[in-house]
């Protein structure tokens, strides 16, 4: 396995009502204190926001603000790219921590998580899966930010060629189709991507009936493991009931069903369960 240094990163969001709590990914925070190295990267374009509007101002009064407690200089010639200048190398990630629990309004900043890899690259890859994420449609987006995520996480272990996406799994005369496939030698897991904040929830249901339904199948002739994927509803009862309809069907299926922003975690976790039983080990 190829050392990589260790890196802390946040999300940042944006919340136009904090009441209801629907956030927008707007950039990214890195820290890799071993290389000394921090930085930022913003996309203000998601705000959706006039910049002569009054809401615009608050925002940027906001963001100084918490510039004004973040050591360091600020620079204006780079506000409008990255909102904040280059982070003080002495950040830790406590430093992220006390943004998440300090800042929790309009601008929010998540629980800083651990990743490895070359910071600057890894910089620019979170900010494409978690903030630009442009084209597609919206099931076709959650799958390849899925398989991003995946590709990333499995990289330091040597591990790229075992990610297949839009995987055709040949069981008998049929072949099942899963949004990623795992393969060392053998279909190891197979795993699906359901996301409950699109619009025609009909097809979302059907999918998620249909896979559970062919589930024994693949499983008793692959011996892999099934995975789920979900963007849980951000709200409505009626979605919500929908929602554990189709994830209990999982359940009986006996297919694993995670959180999309778990997403990390649980490619991390295959690819150590995959690099423990490789053969040189």
């Amino acid at each position: 396995m190829v050392e990589q240094p260790l890196c802390f990163f946040s999300v940042v969001r944006y919340v136009p009502d904090p009441i209801r709590n629907e956030a927008k990914n707007i950039g990214i925070v890195l820290l890799c204190p071993e290389k000394r190295f921090g930085k930022s990267k913003f996309l203000k374009s998601r705000f959706h926001l006039q910049r002569d509007s009054r809401r615009y101002a608050t925002l940027q009064s906001m963001i100084r603000g918490y510039q004004i407690d973040l050591p360091g200089e600020y620079k204006e010639n780079l506000y409008e790219t990255t909102l904040f200048a280059p982070l003080p190398p002495q950040w830790t990630k406590a430093d992220l921590e006390k943004l998440s629990r300090e800042c929790s309004n309009l601008i929010q900043f998540s629980m800083p998580s651990a990743i490895l890899g070359d910071p600057e690259r890894t910089l620019n890859e979170l900010f494409q899966e978690r903030v630009q994420v442009r084209g597609g449609n919206r099931a076709t987006q959650t799958r390849k930010v899925a398989a991003s995520i995946f590709k990333r996480t499995f990289h330091p272990y040597g591990l790229d060629d075992t990610i297949e996406e839009d995987a055709e799994i040949p069981v008998h005369n049929h072949k099942y189709r899963f949004d990623i496939g795992i393969k060392n030698g053998k279909l190891r897991y197979a795993i699906k991507t359901l996301d409950f904040q699109k619009a025609d929830l009909q097809r979302v249901e059907e999918a998620g009936g249909y896979y559970a339904h062919i589930w024994h199948i693949v499983q008793s002739e692959t011996g892999a493991k099934g995975l789920w994927l979900v963007n849980p509803p951000s709200q409505s009862d009626a979605i919500e009931e929908r929602f554990k309809l189709v994830t209990s069907w999982a359940e009986e299926a006996k297919i694993e069903v995670r959180n999309i922003n778990e997403t990390e975690e649980v490619a991390k976790m295959i690819a150590v369960e995959i690099n423990d039983h490789s053969p040189s080990h």
